[in-house]
């Protein structure tokens, strides 16, 4: 008799890639068509987990305890996605932050800044000190720093990107800098948007996750949209100058919105 082999569907086999982006703040499926979708940049992997809680009932039968009915108390399901893009809304999850205003800074030309009060205390031989304005905003990326009858090189040195003097020889009178600098606009180079962490570790908003492969007639595997969700970081792995870091960023579905997915249709079509 011959043979019957089961019927394979080849076009099911997933060897795929995702990518995910995030409406935050969005309440609703309408609010979130209205303020858009952020792409969370580079999905090196993705992980979908679906767990369910279950109430398991045993029952005597004559001598016999058996296992005679299960009820699922609650369904989960979470997508673990690890990211290799510091970009702005991946690293505002990642530190549980909330966005300030963006960092920019005025021209100066030999401008007083901050005075230096050592009078007060003096200053430490070897230690950084800030160099500000005078109205005591932050400075980056000086072009050139003097004090009245200190020389650099002797009395202080220098780290003009990040705006600090150490000092070399004993301090203890105040010292008023003389500061040049460049201007820093928005959205050009040396801006940097201004973030507070650990004062949102979970953001709230509309997600859409879609997996894709290489099928040349339809290449969305998976297109899981318009679902509310809670976006908490798990894990952001070692800087250490060889290797591109990477943060693993959790999305928990929520169960009062799951949203909708689409299933590629050749897996149907196949004889599955």
């Amino acid at each position: 008799m011959p043979q019957v082999d089961p019927a394979h569907n080849l076009i099911a086999l997933v060897i795929g890639i995702g990518e995910f982006s995030f409406s935050p703040g969005a309440v609703s499926v309408a609010d979130a068509l209205t303020k858009g979708y952020l792409d969370f940049g580079n999905v090196v992997a993705l992980t979908p987990n679906v767990e369910s809680t279950k109430e398991e009932h045993f029952g005597s039968y004559r001598g016999v305890r058996r296992k005679d009915k299960t009820i699922v108390t609650e369904n989960r399901l979470d997508y673990q996605l690890r990211c290799d893009e510091w970009n702005k809304k991946n690293v505002e999850i990642a530190f549980g932050a909330t966005e300030g205003s963006v960092f920019t800074q005025a021209a100066l030309s030999a401008v007083a800044g901050a005075t230096l009060g050592f009078t007060a205390v003096p200053a430490v031989i070897g230690r950084w000190y800030e160099l500000r304005t005078s109205a005591g905003a932050r400075l980056r990326n000086l072009t050139t720093v003097t004090i009245a009858t200190k020389v650099e090189g002797t009395d202080f040195v220098l780290d003009l990107l990040l705006s600090r003097i150490k000092f070399l020889t004993a301090q203890a009178a105040d010292l008023v800098p003389t500061i040049t600098c460049s201007a820093i606009t928005a959205g050009q180079a040396n801006s940097g948007f201004q973030f507070t962490p650990l004062a949102d570790p979970v953001k709230q908003g509309y997600g859409r996750l879609t997996i894709y492969d290489q099928n040349d007639n339809n290449k969305v595997i998976y297109d899981h949209y318009e679902f509310a969700c809670e976006i908490s970081v798990e894990t952001v792995a070692e800087i250490d100058g060889t290797s591109i870091n990477e943060m693993t960023i959790t999305v928990s579905v929520t169960g009062d919105v799951p949203g909708t997915y689409y299933l590629r249709d050749e897996n149907e079509n196949a004889g599955v």
